[in-house]
């Protein structure tokens, strides 16, 4: 599971082998932006701010916490439909209520910013 620290938006992939975790992620990713009706441009724009990346260990606790909390929801989510894909699980942690986030959801706020980083692109061209 990749999280983001600012949204909580969440992603769950298989790791099947460490060197296409990021290109299963920015699929995953590219899928779930595209659940959100975002439009293709901000899609586009999020997905090629993200070519470079840097993997660290998260120590922010809030974001610990809310991870923890996805992790319980993923169990019980595996117990009522064992056979769950992966984007369905994905959109079900999208749409949870996030104390960090005031009680918004990570598909929320990440709509939120992205909209507002987009109108912010537009104003500077």
């Amino acid at each position: 599971m990749l999280t983001n620290e600012r949204t909580l938006l969440s992603v769950v992939v298989e790791l099947k082998t460490a060197n296409r975790l990021w290109e299963r992620f920015l699929l995953a990713l590219e899928e779930m932006l595209n659940s959100f009706e975002l439009s293709l441009s901000v899609i586009g724009r999020e997905l090629e701010q993200m070519k470079e990346v840097q993997f660290a260990r998260n120590t922010n606790r809030s974001v610990l916490g809310s991870m923890n909390d996805f992790v319980f929801l993923i169990r019980d989510q595996m117990q009522i439909d064992p056979g769950a894909s992966l984007h369905k699980i994905n959109w079900m942690l999208s749409t949870v209520p996030c104390g960090p986030l005031e009680m918004r959801s990570p598909e929320e706020e990440t709509r939120r910013i992205c909209l507002e980083l987009n109108r912010n692109v537009n104003v500077g061209e």
